[in-house]
């Protein structure tokens, strides 16, 4: 194993020189932020580059650069796919509840539909719960896009988890593709709470007695 060479001691000017050239790698700018002189910018920049205190100056910073873009690759990747595996049904789910017409005269009504109810037929209505936000991870709260209340109650919108496959690719060094097929009704149905805020309507009951 190599072993690391010895610091040499950069002046101030030399110093803010190397800050600056690794910031777009452009020597003659860099000069000139550093404050070297405009007229001798392009002369000392080259100069500066072939100095021997200034190249390893270079090169220390750029492999502390590359082992730090390299710890926050992977700490994205890793919060990324955490994102990814957030399971969206703690978060919001469809549930059927009974209609207002559902057990009549019963003081406690169990919370499901009632098969003998005439005005729901038994269908009772559906609609979007979302959880307490209290009782979710990190990891899930942060997979929510929006929560309002619409017409037909609460509109869920989640970040799209095709998205989130994509980022992770690129970060990987693949050629991210684009999972899914639009027209699958599968894919239909999770977009309701995953990817655009479409709310599942109640189901549209008679009114009371029409069917008695």
């Amino acid at each position: 194993m190599a072993e690391p060479k010895p610091e040499r001691q950069l002046n101030s000017r030399q110093a803010a020189f190397v800050r600056e050239y690794l910031v777009d790698r452009n020597a003659t700018q860099a000069a000139l932020r550093a404050g070297y002189s405009a007229a001798t910018a392009g002369q000392l920049a080259s100069a500066l580059l072939k100095n021997l205190k200034v190249q390893d100056a270079i090169e220390r910073e750029e492999s502390a650069l590359a082992a730090a873009t390299k710890i926050n690759r992977e700490k994205m990747v890793r919060d990324l796919v955490a994102l990814r595996n957030v399971d969206l049904r703690r978060i919001a789910r469809f549930k059927t509840f009974p209609c207002g017409d559902c057990h009549d005269g019963l003081d406690n009504k169990p919370e499901h539909p009632d098969c003998e109810c005439k005005s729901c037929r038994g269908l009772g209505y559906t609609q979007i719960v979302v959880a307490d936000f209290d009782t979710l991870t990190q990891d899930e709260a942060d997979m929510v896009k929006s929560v309002k209340m619409g017409k037909n109650g609460p509109e869920v919108t989640f970040h799209d988890k095709r998205a989130i496959d994509d980022r992770i690719a690129k970060l990987c060094g693949f050629e991210p593709k684009q999972a899914g097929d639009a027209a699958n009704p599968i894919h239909i149905l999770l977009q309701a709470i995953q990817g655009t805020a479409l709310p599942l309507a109640p189901a549209r009951l008679p009114p009371p007695g029409e069917n008695e």
